[in-house]
């Protein structure tokens, strides 16, 4: 029997087509990772996974609970004349779209299949009980091309396997 020993790769691969497919989120360049160079508005997610919890509940049956962080970032750049404020504003906008796009496929998916969330993120084996978006630290600032806003922050799920 074959198994995955994690559910964050679904989950981030999961989440990543959902932004991508989003319409709200037209011309934001939807990164998988961090590309260096950056667009006037990006949402990235690093790959980065901060476990807080993993225990195996039934070691026989192979069953474990494991609560997780999924790292990422939105990072809005203004040209020259722009300002920290608007940028700060515009990055919470999109955080929220990040948000919303989870909430509405834990919804769709409620729909058709059994287990709302589970659904949602095509999750057979496993189920994730909790997820949510939530910021962790913001940053801005000028660069030599106008100003920027950095919004960090962390898709929280908790999942069973």
């Amino acid at each position: 029997m074959t198994w995955a020993t994690s559910t964050a790769p679904v989950v981030l691969s999961t989440i990543l087509q959902v932004v991508r497919a989003d319409t709200n989120l037209t011309g934001v360049q939807i990164l998988d990772q961090d590309a260096g160079e950056p667009e006037a508005e990006n949402i990235c997610f690093t790959g980065n996974v901060k476990w807080e919890n993993d225990e195996w509940v039934d070691l026989g049956a192979q069953r474990r609970q494991e609560e997780y962080t999924l790292d990422g970032f939105v990072q809005v750049r203004s040209p020259e004349g722009g300002d920290v404020p608007t940028c700060s504003a515009r990055a919470f906008v999109l955080m929220g779209e990040i948000e919303r796009c989870v909430r509405d496929a834990v919804q769709q998916g409620a729909a058709t299949l059994p287990g709302p969330l589970n659904a949602a993120f095509g999750l057979n084996a496993a189920q994730v009980t909790n997820i949510g978006v939530v910021p962790v630290r913001g940053i801005g600032g000028a660069s030599g091309t106008g100003h920027f806003y950095q919004l960090d922050f962390g898709v929280r799920v908790v999942a069973r396997k």
